[in-house]
């Protein structure tokens, strides 16, 4: 399986049981959540019907500045 496919079926995971993953510490009133994949985290929300894919950023990625601008 190449890394684009296992990634894939990381987020197709995220269907079952998303509240397994945290919250992003800090900023847990958005209701974002994470979810680690070898060096790439996926960023999601937990939706009524639907769990969305918001962004994947590798590890090393300043990804407050790229999800929360302006509120460090």
């Amino acid at each position: 399986m190449t890394f684009l496919q296992e990634l894939r079926s990381a987020c197709a995971e995220l269907r079952t049981m998303p509240e397994r993953y945290p919250l992003v510490p800090r900023h847990q009133s958005s209701g974002i959540r994470r979810r680690v994949h070898g060096s790439y985290l996926i960023f999601f929300h937990v939706g009524a019907d639907a769990v969305e894919i918001l962004h994947v950023l590798h590890g090393a990625m300043d990804y407050e500045q790229i999800l929360f601008p302006g509120t460090l």
